[in-house]
Protein backbone atom coordinates (compact mmCIF):
# COMPACT_ATOMS: atom_id res chain seq x y z
CA UNK A 1 0.00 0.00 0.00
CA UNK A 2 1.35 3.39 -0.95
CA UNK A 3 1.38 5.89 1.88
CA UNK A 4 1.18 9.59 1.19
CA UNK A 5 1.93 12.04 3.94
CA UNK A 6 -0.21 15.14 3.62
CA UNK A 7 2.15 17.86 4.84
CA UNK A 8 3.77 21.12 3.86
CA UNK A 9 6.62 21.05 1.37
CA UNK A 10 8.75 18.92 3.69
CA UNK A 11 10.92 16.72 1.53
CA UNK A 12 14.00 16.74 3.75
CA UNK A 13 13.00 13.32 5.10
CA UNK A 14 13.17 11.75 1.64
CA UNK A 15 9.41 11.63 0.98
CA UNK A 16 8.24 12.24 -2.57
CA UNK A 17 5.54 14.86 -3.03
CA UNK A 18 2.72 13.50 -5.19
CA UNK A 19 -0.13 15.45 -6.76
CA UNK A 20 -3.66 14.21 -6.11
CA UNK A 21 -4.07 13.55 -9.82
CA UNK A 22 -1.09 11.18 -9.72
CA UNK A 23 -2.07 9.04 -6.70
CA UNK A 24 -2.38 5.81 -8.67
CA UNK A 25 0.40 6.48 -11.15
CA UNK A 26 3.63 4.56 -10.70
CA UNK A 27 6.86 6.37 -10.00
CA UNK A 28 9.51 5.82 -12.71
CA UNK A 29 11.33 3.17 -10.63
CA UNK A 30 8.13 1.21 -9.85
CA UNK A 31 6.93 -1.68 -11.94
CA UNK A 32 3.89 -2.80 -9.92
CA UNK A 33 0.49 -1.15 -10.42
CA UNK A 34 -0.59 0.89 -7.39
CA UNK A 35 -3.99 -0.27 -6.17
CA UNK A 36 -4.19 1.14 -2.64
CA UNK A 37 -3.30 4.53 -1.25
CA UNK A 38 -3.37 5.63 2.37
CA UNK A 39 -3.40 9.32 3.13
CA UNK A 40 -2.32 10.18 6.66
CA UNK A 41 -2.06 13.36 8.62
CA UNK A 42 -3.31 15.29 11.59
CA UNK A 43 -6.96 16.31 11.75
CA UNK A 44 -7.73 19.39 9.67
CA UNK A 45 -4.75 19.16 7.33
CA UNK A 46 -6.95 18.64 4.25
CA UNK A 47 -7.13 14.90 3.58
CA UNK A 48 -10.87 14.88 2.91
CA UNK A 49 -10.66 18.09 0.88
CA UNK A 50 -7.89 16.53 -1.22
CA UNK A 51 -10.05 13.48 -1.87
CA UNK A 52 -13.02 15.68 -2.77
CA UNK A 53 -10.79 17.58 -5.22
CA UNK A 54 -9.67 14.25 -6.68
CA UNK A 55 -13.34 13.27 -7.19
CA UNK A 56 -14.26 16.70 -8.62
CA UNK A 57 -11.39 16.61 -11.12
CA UNK A 58 -12.48 13.10 -12.14
CA UNK A 59 -16.15 14.13 -12.46
CA UNK A 60 -15.16 17.12 -14.59
CA UNK A 61 -13.01 14.78 -16.71
CA UNK A 62 -9.84 16.70 -15.89
CA UNK A 63 -7.92 13.64 -14.70
CA UNK A 64 -8.03 9.92 -13.99
CA UNK A 65 -10.16 9.12 -17.03
CA UNK A 66 -9.24 5.44 -16.60
CA UNK A 67 -11.58 5.29 -13.57
CA UNK A 68 -15.19 4.47 -14.48
CA UNK A 69 -16.81 4.73 -11.03
CA UNK A 70 -15.82 6.34 -7.74
CA UNK A 71 -17.66 5.19 -4.61
CA UNK A 72 -17.02 7.17 -1.42
CA UNK A 73 -17.63 5.08 1.71
CA UNK A 74 -17.65 7.52 4.65
CA UNK A 75 -17.08 5.91 8.03
CA UNK A 76 -19.31 8.47 9.72
CA UNK A 77 -22.18 6.82 7.86
CA UNK A 78 -20.77 3.26 7.77
CA UNK A 79 -20.64 3.31 11.58
CA UNK A 80 -24.44 3.46 11.62
CA UNK A 81 -24.76 0.31 9.53
CA UNK A 82 -25.86 -2.58 11.75
CA UNK A 83 -26.61 -6.09 10.63
CA UNK A 84 -25.30 -7.91 7.59
CA UNK A 85 -24.69 -6.55 4.11
CA UNK A 86 -23.19 -7.91 0.94
CA UNK A 87 -20.52 -5.80 -0.73
CA UNK A 88 -22.90 -5.44 -3.69
CA UNK A 89 -25.68 -4.23 -1.39
CA UNK A 90 -23.40 -1.79 0.39
CA UNK A 91 -22.13 -0.37 -2.90
CA UNK A 92 -25.72 0.03 -4.12
CA UNK A 93 -26.44 2.20 -1.05
CA UNK A 94 -23.53 4.55 -1.76
CA UNK A 95 -23.63 4.38 -5.56
CA UNK A 96 -27.22 3.63 -6.64
CA UNK A 97 -26.19 3.91 -10.31
CA UNK A 98 -24.37 0.58 -9.86
CA UNK A 99 -27.75 -1.19 -9.59
CA UNK A 100 -27.87 -1.09 -13.40
CA UNK A 101 -24.59 -3.02 -13.65
CA UNK A 102 -25.25 -6.72 -14.08
CA UNK A 103 -21.81 -7.92 -12.96
CA UNK A 104 -19.89 -5.67 -10.59
CA UNK A 105 -16.73 -7.69 -10.98
CA UNK A 106 -16.62 -6.69 -14.67
CA UNK A 107 -16.24 -3.01 -13.81
CA UNK A 108 -14.18 -3.58 -10.65
CA UNK A 109 -10.96 -2.90 -12.57
CA UNK A 110 -12.17 0.63 -13.22
CA UNK A 111 -13.73 1.31 -9.81
CA UNK A 112 -12.23 3.39 -7.00
CA UNK A 113 -13.52 2.85 -3.47
CA UNK A 114 -12.76 5.64 -1.02
CA UNK A 115 -12.79 4.76 2.67
CA UNK A 116 -13.12 8.20 4.23
CA UNK A 117 -12.26 8.56 7.92
CA UNK A 118 -10.76 5.12 8.57
CA UNK A 119 -9.64 6.28 12.02
CA UNK A 120 -13.32 6.87 12.91
CA UNK A 121 -14.31 3.26 12.19
CA UNK A 122 -16.41 1.69 14.95
CA UNK A 123 -16.66 -1.73 13.28
CA UNK A 124 -14.21 -4.41 14.43
CA UNK A 125 -11.40 -4.45 11.87
CA UNK A 126 -9.80 -7.61 13.19
CA UNK A 127 -7.54 -8.64 10.33
CA UNK A 128 -6.28 -11.71 12.21
CA UNK A 129 -9.59 -13.18 13.41
CA UNK A 130 -12.28 -11.99 10.99
CA UNK A 131 -13.20 -14.74 8.51
CA UNK A 132 -11.81 -14.68 4.97
CA UNK A 133 -14.57 -13.41 2.66
CA UNK A 134 -14.61 -13.21 -1.12
CA UNK A 135 -18.28 -13.45 -2.13
CA UNK A 136 -19.50 -9.97 -3.06
CA UNK A 137 -23.16 -11.08 -3.09
CA UNK A 138 -23.26 -12.94 0.26
CA UNK A 139 -24.11 -10.82 3.34
CA UNK A 140 -21.83 -10.56 6.38
CA UNK A 141 -20.98 -7.91 8.95
CA UNK A 142 -19.63 -4.57 7.78
CA UNK A 143 -16.42 -5.23 9.74
CA UNK A 144 -15.80 -8.47 7.84
CA UNK A 145 -16.54 -6.74 4.52
CA UNK A 146 -14.14 -3.91 5.30
CA UNK A 147 -11.26 -6.11 6.51
CA UNK A 148 -11.58 -8.32 3.44
CA UNK A 149 -11.91 -5.35 1.11
CA UNK A 150 -8.78 -3.73 2.56
CA UNK A 151 -6.94 -7.08 2.53
CA UNK A 152 -7.79 -7.56 -1.14
CA UNK A 153 -9.98 -10.66 -0.74
CA UNK A 154 -13.12 -8.98 -2.08
CA UNK A 155 -12.82 -7.99 -5.73
CA UNK A 156 -9.40 -9.65 -5.68
CA UNK A 157 -9.18 -9.77 -9.47
CA UNK A 158 -9.61 -6.02 -9.47
CA UNK A 159 -6.95 -3.51 -10.36
CA UNK A 160 -9.27 -0.85 -8.99
CA UNK A 161 -8.15 1.32 -6.15
CA UNK A 162 -8.90 1.80 -2.52
CA UNK A 163 -8.14 5.22 -1.14
CA UNK A 164 -8.18 5.38 2.64
CA UNK A 165 -7.91 8.34 4.93
CA UNK A 166 -6.94 8.41 8.57
CA UNK A 167 -5.81 10.95 11.08
CA UNK A 168 -2.43 10.36 12.59
CA UNK A 169 -2.59 10.60 16.33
Amino acid sequence: MRQIEMARQMTTNGDTLIKCTDLFKCLPEQKVQITSVLTKGIAGIGKTVSVQKFILDWAEQKSNDDIAVIVPLPFRDLNRKKGNYSLTGLLHIYAPQLKRVKNLEEIAKKTLLILDGLDECRHPLDFLNNPWWSDISKPTSVGVLLTNLISGNLLSSSEGGVLQEENRK
